[in-house]
Parts: structure tokens; sequence; C-alpha cells
């Protein structure tokens, strides 16, 4: 079982502070959190897009992350709202039917 999360590219006013979010450089800027284990590869879809494969997950916390202080793009503004969009694509021998990801921020 493994899941592969992408980032979309949406059209957006502001300015996108996250590195390397199309996966077209590996895993530059890219971290796993706890037991996850993250590489780059090209998407399923046969797009010839790069993703980002994350695997041995044991926790709902564990996954995929990014530092966003002290980044080449700029830091987060305190009281800036920002959004976050992804695609993502869960399968496995006993997959559910619906499964609940979160973006989230710390």
């Amino acid at each position: 079982m493994y899941v592969t999360v992408g980032v979309d590219t949406p059209t957006i006013v502001g300015k996108d502070i996250v590195n390397n979010g199309d996966f077209e450089d590996g895993i530059n800027w890219w971290y796993g959190r706890g037991s996850a284990s993250i590489e780059a590869v090209k998407d399923e879809s046969g797009n010839g897009t790069s993703v980002l494969k994350v695997t041995g997950r044991k926790n709902g916390w564990e996954g995929a992350a990014q530092n966003l202080v002290g980044n080449e793009k700029g830091d987060p503004v305190p009281g800036v709202e920002y959004t976050g969009t992804a695609w993502v694509m869960y399968n496995g021998e006993n997959a559910p039917d619906t499964m609940t990801f979160k973006l989230s921020v710390e």
C-alpha cells in the first residue's frame, strides 16, 4: 500500500511559498516525518510529471513535510491567510473506497 501526493498548480493570487511544489527537482526541500519515507516518482497517469510518493506511515501525523521558514521563496507572514491544495492518490490491496486526507501547517 502506498500514497502518492502531488501538489496542483492552481491559479492563485499572492505569493507561492512552497519550494519545489511540483517535485520536478526530486525531493529537494521535502523530508519524511516519523517513519514515513519519501521519493519523487513519475506520475502514474503517464503525463510525465513528478509526484511525491510516501510510504511507511504508521501514524496519521507521519508523511511528507517542508519547513516554510527560511526557505528560498521567503517566510510566511504572520496574519496573512494562505491557501493550499494537493492532488492525492491512495491505493493498495486493502484500500477502502473513501479516505480523508489533511493538509496541515504547524
